[in-house]
């Protein structure tokens, strides 16, 4: 395994902060990436919004280094900063 993405769809920035809550919402809530080599995150990036963010609207994600901040942007900002096509 070069990559792994954790993500689950929730209704709600709040709902981000609440472990193990997927409610199948519009928000693409990224809880883990990791890679072992250089552009899997890239392409782990492109998968998602090929098979599963195409129906979000926001994704999101916490900056633990900006004191647990959530971060939401709609998806086509974050497609253009992530995948960079």
């Amino acid at each position: 395994m070069v990559g792994a993405a954790l993500l689950r769809y929730v209704d709600s920035e709040d709902d981000c902060r609440e472990d193990y809550k997927d409610t199948g919402g519009k928000i693409c809530y990224v809880d883990a990436t990791v890679a072992t080599k250089p552009g899997v995150l890239k392409d782990l990036y492109t998968q998602m919004w090929n098979r599963f963010g195409k129906d979000c609207n926001l994704i999101a994600w916490v900056r633990p280094k900006h004191n647990d901040k959530i971060i939401c942007v709609p998806m086509d900002k974050a497609r253009r900063r992530l995948i960079k096509e």
